[in-house]
C-alpha cells in the first residue's frame, strides 16, 4: 500500500507536548525552542483540519481528537522505538560492523539486582561478546541522574505504568520464603494470618510498605507493631532468611539458587504472589550496537521460563471383550482332545 507523507517532525513534536502539558517542557526536552514546537504544533492542526489543544491559562488542554490521537501515536512510537532497537541488535551481531576495538557499555545497577541476576552470568556474556568492554556501578539508590554518566540504569520503581522510555524486565512479584527450620520452628503455617501473627518479617523497604501490601493483598490487618527486621538490599533480605533469622518476602527469580538448593522454600504455597513493582532499564534515547546488544541479552536471560507444556493424557486401556482373559493373566491351556 502506498503511504502518505506524513508530517513526522509535527508528529513528534505533537506527541511531546501532550506528554508535557506544555510548549515550554516540550521545547526543553526536545531542544528547540517554544517557537519551533508551536510551529510545529500548528502544522500538525492544519494537516489533520482541526485543534487538537485548547489553549488556557493553565497550559494546553488536549481536545477529544487530540487525546485520542496523543494515546495511539504515544504507542506507534514505542513501536518504532522497539523495532530500531531489534535492528540495532541484529547488526550488533554480524561480523561487517565489528570493530578490531571493543566497544564500552556503561551500566549501573542497584545492588540486589547485579548481586543475584547480573554478576553470576556477566562472564558468560563477556564470551559471547568478546568486543564489548561491560563498565558496571553498583548502587543502592540507581536512578534517572545517573544517565548523564551511563548508557542504562537497572533499577527498580514502583510507578505503573513506569517511567516512559524504559524497559521491564521482569515484575516483582512477590511471596514469603524461609528457611526450613524457620518453618519448622514457627509450626504450621496454612494461613496469612498464622504467618503475620508468628514470623518475623524481613525486608528491605524503610517503612515496611511491601509487607503491608501483601497482608492487605491478602485480607490480613497490618500492624506496625509487627516484629519486623530491615536491610539496606533485597540481596541482604534474603541472606538472613538463609542464616535463619525470619521469613522474607521475595520474587523467588531473585532467591533462585536459595530454592533450587532449599535453603529457602515457600512458605505459603497456596498464597498467590502480591505484584509490587518492577525492575526495569532506564535508557538513553539513542544507542549504540554494544548498548543495544548487552540490553537484549539482559531482557533474553531475565524473561520469565516458557511454561511447561501438559503431560500428554494416557488413553485408558479398552476394556477386554467378553470371555477374554484379564490382562496380564496366562492363558488358559487348550482343552484336552475328546476321546
Amino acid at each position: 500500500m502506498r503511504r502518505r507523507m506524513l508530517p513526522l517532525s509535527a508528529l513528534r513534536a505533537f506527541e511531546v507536548a501532550a506528554r508535557r502539558g506544555s510548549v515550554k517542557a516540550a521545547a526543553l526536552e526536545m531542544g528547540v525552542t517554544d517557537g519551533a514546537i508551536s510551529r510545529q504544533v500548528r502544522e500538525l492542526e492544519t494537516f489533520v483540519g482541526g485543534p487538537l489543544f485548547v489553549r488556557s491559562g493553565r497550559g494546553l488542554e488536549l481536545t477529544g481528537v487530540g487525546a485520542a490521537l496523543s494515546a495511539k501515536l504515544s504507542q506507534a512510537l514505542d513501536l518504532i522505538d522497539i523495532a530500531l532497537d531489534e535492528a540495532r541488535t541484529e547488526l550488533s551481531r554480524r561480523p561487517s560492523i565489528a570493530a578490531e576495538e571493543s566497544h564500552q557499555v556503561r551500566v549501573r545497577a542497584v545492588a540486589t539486582l547485579a548481586a543475584r541476576m547480573l554478576l553470576p552470568r556477566i562472564a558468560a556474556f563477556e564470551r559471547d561478546h568478546p568486543l564489548i568492554e561491560l563498565v558496571l556501578s553498583v548502587s543502592d539508590s540507581a536512578d534517572e541522574d545517573d544517565l548523564a554518566e551511563n548508557e542504562l540504569v537497572l533499577c527498580y520503581t514502583r510507578d505503573a505504568p513506569p517511567p516512559r522510555g524504559s524497559v521491564v524486565l521482569f515484575r516483582d512479584e512477590a511471596e514469603p520464603v524461609a528457611s526450613p527450620r524457620v518453618l519448622a520452628r514457627l509450626g504450621d503455617i496454612q494461613t496469612p494470618v498464622q504467618l503475620m501473627s508468628r514470623a518475623r518479617l524481613l525486608g528491605a523497604t524503610p517503612t515496611g510498605w511491601d509487607w503491608q501490601a501483601w497482608a492487605t493483598a491478602h485480607g490480613v490487618a497490618w500492624s506496625p507493631e509487627q516484629p519486623t527486621m530491615r536491610f539496606e538490599t533485597d540481596d541482604l533480605a534474603i541472606q538472613a532468611a538463609v542464616a535463619g533469622v525470619g521469613v522474607v518476602l521475595a520474587d523467588v527469580r531473585l532467591a533462585a539458587r536459595e530454592m533450587r538448593d532449599e535453603r529457602l522454600v515457600r512458605v505459603l504455597p497456596d498464597a498467590p504472589p502480591v505484584s509490587l513493582g518492577s525492575f526495569v532499564a532506564l535508557r538513553r534515547p539513542v544507542l549504540d550496537a554494544a548498548a543495544t546488544a548487552f540490553l537484549a541479552w539482559l531482557r533474553e536471560i531475565l524473561a520469565p521460563p516458557p511454561a511447561s507444556p501438559p503431560a500428554p493424557l494416557t488413553p485408558a486401556p479398552s476394556p477386554p471383550a467378553p470371555g477374554a482373559p484379564p490382562p496380564g493373566s496366562a492363558p488358559e491351556p487348550p482343552a484336552p482332545p475328546a476321546p
